[in-house]
């Protein structure tokens, strides 16, 4: 995992950076307009997108020692389990929280997608 991060320094930092960025503009828009926030569910959300964008990462890897012809299978066949564990996710969520189903879907998918474009990036370093 630490050979991971040492490959990934120059693309790791900016973008971490950009996600907590938009995370913190998320929050600020989300606050003025709906008098609502919770440091607990952005906290359970990004730890959640987190282990799965390293958890992904390192199968990623290990499939590349295997066989270097199967990281793009092997990322839908990942990117595929992710949304669906991302739908059981929610749904523990809704009954974890007590807010609106809108305010909780809203606050998980704007991460999720700049998590999902942080994989496809390290994705297509592996492949190349």
């Amino acid at each position: 995992m630490t050979e991971t991060i040492k490959n990934n320094k120059p693309i790791l930092l900016p973008f971490l950076i950009l996600i907590i960025g938009a995370t913190v503009l998320h929050i600020g828009i989300s606050f003025s307009m709906l008098k609502l926030f919770s440091p607990k569910l952005l906290i359970m959300i990004h730890l959640y997108l987190g282990l799965i964008l390293v958890g992904s990462h390192f199968i990623l890897k290990k499939i590349k020692r295997i066989d270097v012809t199967k990281v793009g299978l092997t990322f839908l066949a990942m990117t595929l389990f992710k949304m669906m564990l991302a739908i059981g996710f929610l749904l523990i969520m809704f009954n974890i929280f007590d807010y609106k189903r809108i305010i909780i879907i809203s606050h998980f998918f704007a991460p999720f997608f700049l998590y999902l474009i942080f994989e496809v990036i390290l994705t297509l370093k592996l492949i190349r």
